[in-house]
């Protein structure tokens, strides 16, 4: 078996040893790292065709070749067995030293007939061939050099248009999406103002009706009372009695609980006309942000300046008319707060 033979068949053993589950092991991770370096050398070297060399030189190589293939059966036949491999990892540090070794060795004693195989085949062209050589190789070089400047230039500078492009392109796409994401947010908003604007109002209709049947009741409750069960004196003629004390209490209290009652209504429904009045005002401002979004162009500023008014109004107290107690103004704190955010 030559030489080259030795150095390929050692090559697929190292494949094979580098497959084995003792080697994927993490505890033989070193190892791995110095049998992948003596493969690259290996490989190398049966790549290079050392059977030219001379007979000492090979000689040289052929016993360090010996080494490293005993190493490899070695530690091959261990890693078959995967339980005694196993039990094996604690010789990891030892088998890394001593393949560590042989790499040097082979390394070492493969050098002089590299360098001497270089010289030679150096040797073997001659000048006239070597210059020739050169003129093609300087040819493609100046072909390639103009290639790139002309070529790949070109395309560099229409891949850096097309980029902007894209890029500026993207921005737009960008922007119409926000706005767009903005424009649903709104728009589902809108209708749930809307929908709670419509709810209170129906609420206060039920309020005012209530209103009605308590200020009804009012005015013909104590005609009622009055008309059966009247003041009636007592014996001597007295009216101060205790069963006229009693109706006229009763009297009394019923008419300050209906009194309450309005009170009550009154209330109720002007709450209820406030709020609807004010979820209203909110629904419809919304529904024209978009109108006058879309009509701000392409100017943020006008945009982010829509958003604040139309976030004032949304958050702002509002004034009905319906509110003893109103603020016309928004909660200028709020306000305050989302420009810090917003900056």
């Amino acid at each position: 078996m030559t030489l080259s033979e030795r150095l390929n068949s050692l090559v697929a053993g190292f494949d094979e040893l580098l497959n084995s589950q003792l080697l994927k092991h993490e505890s033989a991770h070193s190892l791995r790292q110095k049998v992948t370096e003596t493969h690259r050398v290996v490989t190398m070297l049966a790549r290079f065709g050392l059977d030219a060399a001379s007979q000492e030189h090979r000689n040289g190589i052929a016993s360090r070749v010996t080494e490293v293939e005993a190493w490899v059966n070695e530690i091959g036949n261990v890693a078959k067995n995967e339980v005694v491999a196993l039990r094996s990892l604690a010789q990891v540090k030892d088998w890394v030293s001593s393949i560590d070794n042989h790499r040097q060795n082979l390394m070492a004693a493969a050098f002089n007939a590299v360098v001497w195989r270089t010289a030679e085949q150096i040797s073997e062209l001659g000048a006239p061939e070597i210059e020739e050589k050169y003129e093609v190789l300087k040819e493609e070089s100046n072909s390639l050099e103009i290639f790139i400047k002309e070529t790949l230039q070109g395309k560099i500078n229409r891949l850096s248009t097309l980029v902007d492009t894209t890029v500026s392109t993207l921005d737009a796409k960008k922007q119409a999406m926000d706005t767009a994401i903005a424009s649903v947010g709104i728009e589902k908003y809108q209708n749930e103002f809307g929908t709670t604007a419509s709810t209170h109002k129906k609420v206060g209709y039920g309020w005012l009706l209530a209103t009605f049947l308590s200020l009804l009741a009012t005015a013909v409750a104590p005609l009622i009372i009055h008309k059966n069960f009247p003041l009636q004196p007592g014996l001597q003629g007295e009216w101060l009695t205790l069963e006229n004390i009693n109706v006229t209490t009763a009297k009394v209290v019923l008419v300050f609980t209906l009194l309450f009652i309005i009170s009550l209504c009154i209330k109720n429904y002007r709450a209820n006309r406030h709020l609807q009045v004010v979820n209203l005002h909110r629904s419809i401002a919304l529904l024209t942000f978009k109108t006058f979004v879309e009509g701000a162009g392409e100017d943020d500023a006008v945009k982010k300046q829509i958003l604040l008014e139309a976030t004032k109004t949304v958050f702002s107290q509002g004034a009905s008319g319906y509110s003893p107690s109103e603020n016309d103004g928004p909660d200028a704190r709020l306000i305050e707060i989302i420009q810090t955010i917003k900056k």
